[in-house]
């Protein structure tokens, strides 16, 4: 029996609405006021991100498999990893601000020891200045630096 050409282009929508609620149900919440850390919060959004990633991943590959478009399976993972929090921070923070030199190539550790000298507090799941002048201080040097003022 023949396919309709609507039938085929439903098949991509069904597809993206699979993944999704697939991921949402694999989702597990982090409750960032209960949090022992942000540390801790970072490494379950990582958890979460790797397991939603692979699984939009592995849907479209096993849609597309028939059509060899395997490196869409790659894209989709990396898309969905750009989405969330811990695909962010390695991308954004790991990556780029670690290579322009406005923060160490080490930034956990680097905020846990600021937080161990008492330059910082920890409240829940964030890191806070203790200090606002410090806070202040050290803004106006960035935006001193990227030549905003």
């Amino acid at each position: 029996m023949p396919v309709s050409f609507g039938a085929i282009g439903s098949l991509p929508g069904a597809l993206i609405g699979a993944v999704h609620w697939t991921v949402r149900l694999a989702d597990v919440p982090v409750d960032v006021g209960a949090a022992s850390g942000p540390l801790a919060v970072l490494r379950t959004d990582r958890a979460n991100t790797l397991a939603a990633a692979s699984i939009a991943a592995l849907c479209v590959d096993a849609w597309l498999r028939g059509f060899g478009f395997a490196g869409i399976a790659a894209a989709a993972f990396l898309a969905v990893c750009h989405l969330r929090a811990w695909g962010r921070w390695v991308i954004l923070v790991r990556g780029r601000l670690a290579l322009t030199g406005r923060l160490p190539w080490a930034p956990a550790a680097f905020l846990e020891e600021a937080h161990r000298r008492g330059v910082l507090r920890q409240s829940g799941a964030y890191y806070r200045f203790r200090h606002l002048r410090l806070r202040d201080h050290l803004a106006a040097h960035d935006r001193r630096q990227e030549g905003r003022v």
